[in-house]
């Protein structure tokens, strides 16, 4: 079995650690990760204050199950993916998540699926603390997926004067990224619309979800179906201008704007972290942090807020790469 015990995934596991609350002072505070056969986070948990009664964990390979539940002590184990751990803490009338740590290696498209599914337990009304692992594909798909993706952040926001020269300080980060690695395979913007595209799915779904009293998230379905249209126009334009090329390009929708700044938002991102590593094999992963806070009052932020925030976020926020000594380096 894989070991998830060495330099640059332990530096990682601390960054996420210190991430969270020192303490988790409510006693309703549940939690989600992938505990895997070494279940090296559980003590840290427990030094947070969480017992393991408030932990859930997920392991979807049956042939590593009986492994994974030796060393579970006593959370509780789920056998599935993401989706099957929430349906479970829906049937089982668990409260709403206050963190879920998440580590995929499979296609970006599972990732996003889960990950969305995850909002109908997440977060809690005390916020959430949400990390995404991901393997850092470079497929011709996600690429263009991820250059979609960044026409839809350039058509909702209200703003677009500096958006050129914000992708150029993102886009310098992964060129100074790709000089360390000696790595002429990846294009300057490879990981970058990668990051992108994974950002664009949070911003999207902080800004539909519903969570009406203490009960479990829903979606409105009403503003979802009105930016659909939107986003399919920007998807289609997309294709037809990259005409079977990656050559960057943008396209311009200013529908979206409008629709994202009449409509609020009661989730809100007010911490972001990333993190790039080699596991020991070699592959290369992707590590996103995000804090998201529940807004209750009656003033709430418009989704068109939210962009701009997780837009902020991506833009200043340094890119954190671990070497395999685990040593961190801060690309700014």
């Amino acid at each position: 079995m894989r070991d998830y015990d060495y330099p640059a995934k332990n530096t990682v596991r601390d960054a996420w650690m210190r991430f969270l609350p020192e303490f988790f002072q409510d006693t309703q505070a549940h939690g989600l990760y992938l505990p895997g056969h070494q279940n090296l986070e559980f003590p840290c948990y427990e030094q947070k204050r969480l017992s393991k009664d408030r932990l859930i964990g997920i392991e979807h390979d049956p042939s590593r199950f009986a492994a994974v539940k030796r060393k579970a002590n006593g959370i509780r184990l789920i056998h599935g993916n993401v989706r099957d751990a929430v349906c479970e803490i829906e049937q089982q009338h668990i409260p709403r998540l206050r963190f879920a740590n998440l580590d995929f290696e499979g296609l970006y498209s599972r990732l996003i699926s889960e990950i969305l599914s995850l909002f109908r337990v997440f977060p809690s009304t005390s916020g959430g603390y949400l990390c995404v692992t991901s393997f850092s594909s470079r497929d011709e798909e996600t690429l263009l997926q991820g250059m979609i993706h960044t026409s839809k952040f350039y058509s909702g926001r209200a703003e677009r004067t500096e958006f050129m020269s914000d992708y150029g300080r993102m886009v310098n980060r992964y060129v100074t990224l790709k000089h360390i690695l000696k790595d002429p395979r990846a294009s300057d913007h490879s990981h970058l619309t990668r990051e992108l595209g994974f950002l664009w799915w949070m911003t999207l779904v902080m800004g539909v979800m519903q969570f009406p009293g203490d009960t479990y998230g829903i979606i409105d379905e009403a503003y979802l179906t009105e930016l659909d249209a939107i986003l399919e126009r920007i998807d289609e334009r997309s294709r037809a201008r990259s005409e079977g090329t990656l050559d960057f390009h943008l396209v311009y929708d200013t529908e979206l704007a409008t629709r994202m700044c009449a409509h609020t938002s009661c989730l809100w991102p007010s911490g972001f972290q990333h993190f790039i590593y080699y596991t020991a094999p070699g592959l290369p992963m992707h590590v996103w942090m995000l804090k998201i806070d529940f807004i209750n009052t009656k003033k709430k932020p418009s989704h068109q807020d939210v962009l701009e925030q997780v837009w902020q976020f991506a833009t200043r926020t340094p890119l954190i790469y671990v070497d395999k000594m685990g040593t961190a380096h801060s690309l700014v």
